[in-house]
């Protein structure tokens, strides 16, 4: 039985929709006591998931159902904002025959989407450093991933996904998009953008990767698209064109005192790396990063260490979630310890877990309300309902990338010029790889194959 359900979730093509794509049928070869539907969506603005609660409550209690089912869990919990009073209420019709699930009110504060925060708020339990809530006998599947579960059971593959279209549009809205439709093509279903030359950040404001190209696809793990005015003091940030110099950092110790998982007693101290590392140059001005333009001050601890990013960086945890918010919320100079962090990484550097603190007892006094960030942010004119309108959208190309999720890219099954009917296998997972399959949302014809399956409609 077990096997048949991940079988089904494989070949379906379902990953977490909430994060980094990673493939659901791996993650759910486990055992555990308990699993936590993500329902918080604790990005500012984005609206996707309570519209999918309000529509589909059904199938996202199945979808936990069978996840529960599948991991051995005795217990199933839906956590949600308290704020979301229409989802509470229709998600609570669904659970009332459920004697092993119920719902937990989450207060409205950043980033408590974080699995290891949530784990925390839930279950009490402290995920430990370096590890997955698997290793405290939990499983967190956001709520889009459990609708998805449920319809792997009918046959029913992913191909498509509710997409919050946000900020300077005419119409803001959340509509079913296919999988591989572009941008550009949502913000028209919006009503087009009311800025020229529109910068779009995909994702949450916070976390969401900034973006000019209208031509991007939406993948599975794409919840929402944010349009903003180039100019505007978001992007500016998120371009790097505001960041000083990393050693201009006056160790105020505001980004540590705020940060989320150091609360939690994880050993994550972004005003240390400040302290200890520097940039000798200001971001934007020098087009790559190069690790040995970093220098050090002068501590007998840390010296020598300019050209070796990697014992550098282990002087952090590797417990930071990337939240930003000591950059976006905390740091009042326009410095950003994840961007450090990030590059330090990117540069090859692999941070540490470090033991694990106690919970600080300020913990709740120090939480971000989500208000109060969007206000930071400037987006307090975007801050309306972003309704779902059901009405489909027909696309006028389809671009699946082969790779929209953790683990090697999709291997296509299809060639160009073949037709192929909406829900058809497009691409599979390689052989003896973690990946996940890929299918066609429409009837189309097969344009081009490499790097990435292009589909017209018929």
């Amino acid at each position: 039985m077990y096997a048949d359900i991940l079988k089904a979730i494989a070949d379906a093509g379902v990953v977490g929709a909430g994060g980094a794509g990673f493939p659901t049928h791996v993650k759910l070869k486990a055992k555990a006591e308990l699993v936590i539907a993500n329902g918080c969506e604790c990005e500012p603005l984005i609206q996707s998931d309570k519209r999918l609660m309000q529509n589909e409550a059904g199938g996202i209690v199945s979808g936990l159902v069978l996840a529960m089912e599948t991991v051995g869990a005795k217990k199933g919990i839906i956590a949600v904002k308290a704020k979301n009073t229409s989802a509470i209420n229709i998600l609570s019709k669904f659970i009332q025959k459920q004697k092993n699930i119920s719902l937990f009110k989450l207060r409205d504060y950043y980033p408590i989407g974080d699995e290891q925060l949530l784990v925390y708020e839930v279950s009490g339990k402290l995920v430990p450093p370096g590890g997955i809530p698997l290793a405290v006998g939990v499983v967190v599947c956001n709520v889009a991933t459990l609708y998805n579960i449920a319809k792997a059971q009918d046959g029913i593959p992913v191909t498509h996904r509710y997409v919050s279209i946000a900020g300077e549009v005419a119409h803001p809205k959340t509509v079913s998009a296919p999988i591989g439709i572009t941008i550009s093509e949502l913000i028209v279903a919006a009503g087009g953008a009311l800025v020229d030359n529109p910068a779009l950040i995909i994702g949450g404001p916070m976390m969401g990767r900034l973006s000019y190209d209208l031509q991007t696809p939406v993948i599975k793990t794409t919840g929402a698209v944010l349009v903003l005015d180039s100019e505007h003091p978001l992007v500016v940030k998120k371009s790097q064109r505001s960041r000083h110099a990393a050693s201009l950092c006056c160790q105020c110790g505001a980004c540590t005192q705020i940060c989320p998982r150091q609360l939690l007693g994880y050993q994550v101290e972004p005003d240390k790396i400040m302290n200890k590392s520097g940039y000798s140059y200001v971001v934007g001005l020098v087009p790559e990063f190069d690790p040995k333009k970093l220098w050090v001050r002068d501590d007998p601890e840390y010296r020598g260490l300019y050209d070796k990013p990697t014992q550098l960086v282990n002087k952090v945890s590797k417990e930071c979630s990337d939240c930003n918010l000591c950059g976006a919320y905390a740091c009042f100079m326009g410095i950003s310890p994840m961007y450090v962090h990030s590059r330090l990484k990117q540069a090859g550097a692999k941070p540490t877990a470090r033991e694990l603190r106690s919970v600080h007892p300020l913990r709740a006094q120090r939480y971000v309300p989500t208000t109060r960030l969007i206000s930071r942010l400037g987006l307090r004119e975007f801050n309306v309902p972003i309704p779902y309108n059901s009405y489909k959208i027909i696309p006028k190309q389809i671009k699946l990338l082969l790779k929209q999720h953790i683990g090697a890219p999709a291997t296509a099954v299809v060639e160009k010029g073949q037709l192929v009917k909406a829900g058809q296998l497009a691409a599979k997972i390689p052989a003896g790889s973690l990946g996940a399959n890929l299918h066609s949302p429409i009837d189309g014809v097969v344009q081009e194959i490499k790097p990435a399956i292009v589909i017209k409609p018929s």
